[in-house]
């Protein structure tokens, strides 16, 4: 299968968004941001798991929600691209953990 044909499929192109959300949080995670709320001493892939299945339930949700919808818009306008799929799973994780920082969340 040639890398043309793979980047073509929009099964491909929906996970490549997921993508997007984890390279958000290991951007967050390499700037020493989720330190204190996930742990110190923990490996990127376990932070990533309780990040966003423990500490951040909610926010995932939202944002899983917002990435489909994103994704679905972009598929009805024609313009699923790499760059695009990738960069709206980066902006939907960005857009609520930016709510959440200024206390728009829901309580848990």
């Amino acid at each position: 299968m040639t890398f043309s044909i793979l980047i073509a499929s929009n099964y491909f192109l929906f996970f490549v968004g997921f993508l997007g959300m984890i390279s958000h949080f290991l951007k967050k995670y390499q700037a020493n941001q989720l330190k204190a709320e996930i742990g110190a001493n923990i490996n990127p892939f376990s932070a990533c798991i309780a990040y966003y299945l423990h500490y951040d339930t909610i926010n995932t949700v939202l944002t899983c929600i917002a990435y489909g919808v994103t994704f679905a818009a972009l598929y009805q306008a024609g313009t699923t691209d790499l760059f695009s799929v990738f960069a709206s799973g980066y902006m939907a994780d960005s857009i609520f953990n930016k709510a959440e920082a200024k206390g728009l969340t829901i309580s848990k």
